[in-house]
């Protein structure tokens, strides 16, 4: 088996091969050099290290399997389905879907902290590690978990961050909630001890301060711990980053909410006990740890002088000086969730809605009108932070703060905010040709990561509520998750291999002489369906119908998880003479 930076370099090397074959008539000459294999070969050569990556379907960008990208696209889709239960053969797939990467994580990884004392199959984790290569150790035999442990890789990043704990717990607790079917409650009692052990470490392991409750108060989570396999933590970032932060706030609130719902939790409890204690001690002490957590943000985060949360602290310096839209936009989610699982007279409940309403009213004062949304503002003067790129990040976080906080309120003034908001932004970056958002204005092919693709289905649930009649907010959230899920490989469909995938060396010496005197033969209006059909071919190298993911070097395929980060076409119209307009 190769190793993985040589594996890394020959899927450049591929991905740089088909960039070439499908630019090589991008720019006709005269027919006689167009059609000289002596040309052609140069050609292949001299592009091989600068020519442009262009895939047909798919653009895979990161492979790397990160628990805060992935839960968070899970956590979305779960979210989805639970609001829309008449759509139910799409519900049904996208919780599968969802249920099937997680049971591959949780059960079968290996790849984070080892949960104690299950008797079950695989070898079950509690929190994931920060960065995993998601491709199988051995050949796989999917009626044996033992054989489906991912293998380690250089790449992967055995720590863990407040983060990717909370993103995990809120998936694992919506999971639990949300999939009813048969599959669903046997894989609830492995998905409640995983998310409980989390609760637990969190809560005696992880804090500044041993003890909850009022003497850990102002003590954050630190941004990067590293495990010492003795059940011992190195701090190697003591930062609190609102996003970790926030994430983490939403995962304990998705627990509480699970913990809350008798009629979901109370079957899943054995003589009363789970994991050793009764239902009222784990609530008990999801709510101790909610609290501080919540306090911690408060303490560290929010600016009353502004009204709004910054989105960095440390210890030496204290809160930073800035709100970078997307924090605002995570810390609301938080907050939004928080409100969602306690009561209206619940101290906490106030507090929380206060503090939503404070963010999203100091967004809606620095936004203005007229002017383009910037990706963040100087706390301390209102300054705007600009960007060289018009990205879609930048709107579609102001509009999920302006639709919660209306949600929130329901005065009407945040919904006229969004509705002048869309109406601006919707035109700027649909791309019509592809039923999908483009990342950023003008581009041809839209890089998503899992944040990125939360944020977005968040975005169209919330319109979808808000504005019922203006658009089919749900057909573009249902298209959404075809185009960049499916389609476009953020959740990895290429499955078991049956070898190394093939070098570039291989494709050269076997296939590109034949191809290159194929191609000088015929006029270069005739090149492009040949070439579409090599890059197809070499592309799905395990002849599944889904070229792309390329296992990323490994002998015996992926997972079928969300992976870090991948690229859509989003163009704006084919090029003359049939070409598709490829993008980049």
């Amino acid at each position: 088996m190769k190793k993985p930076y040589q594996a890394l370099l020959s899927i450049l090397f591929f991905f740089l091969l088909a960039g070439f074959l499908t630019g090589v008539q991008a720019a006709p000459k005269a027919k006689s050099v167009d059609q000289d294999p002596g040309v052609l070969s140069i050609r292949l050569q001299r592009s091989l290290l600068g020519y442009d990556v262009n895939m047909l379907e798919k653009h895979v960008i990161d492979f790397y399997f990160s628990p805060v990208h992935a839960m968070s696209v899970y956590r979305e889709l779960l979210q989805w389905a639970g609001a829309n239960p008449k759509e139910k053969a799409v519900r049904d797939d996208v919780v599968a879907m969802v249920r099937e990467g997680m049971v591959a994580v949780i059960r079968d990884s290996g790849a984070g902290l080892a949960l104690p004392g299950w008797d079950g199959p695989g070898q079950p984790i509690s929190m994931a590690y920060a960065l995993s290569l998601p491709r199988y150790a051995q050949k796989p035999d999917f009626n044996n978990p033992a054989t489906l442990k991912w293998r380690r890789s250089d790449g992967d990043k055995r720590v863990v961050t407040p983060g990717s704990i909370g993103q995990s717990m809120a998936a694992k607790a919506l999971l639990i909630r949300i999939d009813r079917s048969e599959a669903g409650k046997r894989n609830a009692p492995l998905f409640l001890a995983s998310v409980l052990q989390e609760l637990e470490i969190l809560s005696s392991r992880l804090f500044l301060k041993d003890r909850l409750g009022p003497v850990a108060k102002g003590g954050h989570v630190p941004e990067i711990m590293e495990p010492d396999g003795k059940g011992g933590w190195k701090v190697l970032d003591p930062a609190s980053r609102l996003p970790s932060q926030a994430f983490l706030l939403q995962g304990l609130s998705h627990l509480y909410g699970l913990l809350s719902a008798n009629g979901v939790i109370k079957p899943l409890l054995g003589g009363g006990k789970v994991r050793g204690r009764e239902l009222k001690d784990w609530l008990g002490l999801t709510r101790r740890t909610l609290d501080t957590v919540y306090a911690s943000l408060i303490e560290r985060h929010f600016d009353p002088a502004s009204g709004s949360f910054a989105s960095h602290y440390q210890h030496d310096k204290g809160p930073g000086d800035r709100i970078m839209l997307e924090d605002a936009s995570y810390v609301v989610g938080a907050l939004d969730a928080l409100l969602h699982v306690l009561p209206d007279k619940d101290p906490l409940h106030k507090s929380a809605r206060r503090h939503l309403l404070s963010q999203a009213g100091y967004i809606r004062k620095m936004l203005g009108s007229g002017k383009p949304i910037p990706r963040g503002f100087l706390l301390k003067n209102g300054a705007r932070l600009r960007s060289l790129m018009r990205d879609f990040s930048y709107p579609v976080a102001a509009m999920s703060v302006m639709l919660t906080a209306e949600e929130t309120a329901g005065d009407g003034s945040y919904r006229e905010v969004a509705a002048r908001l869309y109406e601006s932004e919707h035109p700027v970056f649909w791309s019509r040709e592809n039923g999908i958002y483009r990342a950023a204005a003008g581009v041809k092919v839209s890089a998503y990561d899992g944040l990125f693709f939360s944020s977005v289905m968040r975005w169209l649930r919330h319109m979808d509520l808000v504005f019922p009649d203006k658009d089919d907010f749900a057909k573009r959230s249902r298209d959404f998750i075809q185009v960049v899920l499916k389609d476009g490989g953020l959740l990895q469909s290429e499955g078991p291999g049956t070898g190394e995938p093939r070098s570039l060396e291989d494709f050269i010496q076997k296939e590109i002489p034949a191809l290159v005197e194929r191609l000088a033969k015929t006029d270069a209006t005739e090149h492009a369906a040949p070439i579409d059909k090599f890059v197809k071919d070499a592309a799905d190298q395990d002849k599944d119908g889904v070229p792309g993911c390329r296992f990323g070097g490994g002998a015996y395929g992926a997972a079928p998880v969300i992976i870090m980060q991948i690229g859509v076409n989003t163009s704006f119209a084919s090029t003359p003479g049939g070409r598709p307009a490829y993008g980049f």
